[in-house]
């Protein structure tokens, strides 16, 4: 049986914080990103045409931007509307994540890949042990919020 250490919420703060991964649209430049996916024999960009990628990447900013707004002036059917073209934005620039499996792509291959998802997994299941414990402690009355 391993023994799990859990650490403190002040430990926690102190951590050095980590890059997961890298988000293609902020990481790469949208010729960068065309070249790679033409020699790697990808078929799935939005467009094969720099200019058009790169509005692409800056329309989920912009979306996301006005939904803030909306929702901060108490406008909740436009601060929807913007959420919903923004993540629909997020899903199609996030299935160039897929590249990064490929062996041929610059960034990337299969233990890349898994690294990242494996990671990313290890850390929200250390997050949620430490806020269950913590919140455990105070519901007890041993700790306060």
């Amino acid at each position: 049986m391993s023994s799990l250490i859990t650490p403190t919420s002040d430990q926690i703060k102190r951590l050095p914080k980590v890059l997961l991964h890298d988000h293609i649209d902020g990481g790469l430049r949208p010729q960068t990103v065309i070249e790679i996916a033409d020699r790697i024999g990808y078929k799935k960009l939005p467009t094969d045409d720099a200019k058009d990628l790169a509005k692409w990447f800056e329309e989920r900013v912009i979306y996301k931007n006005k939904m803030k707004t909306a929702y901060k002036a108490g406008n909740k059917a436009d601060g929807e509307k913007f959420h919903l073209m923004q993540h629909t934005m997020k899903i199609l620039l996030n299935s160039l994540y897929g590249a990064t499996a490929l062996g041929s792509f610059r960034y990337g291959n299969v233990i890349l890949s898994e690294s990242i998802t494996l990671s990313g997994q290890r850390i929200i299941q250390e997050s949620a042990l430490f806020a269950n414990t913590h919140m455990n402690k105070v519901l007890k009355g041993e700790i306060q919020l």
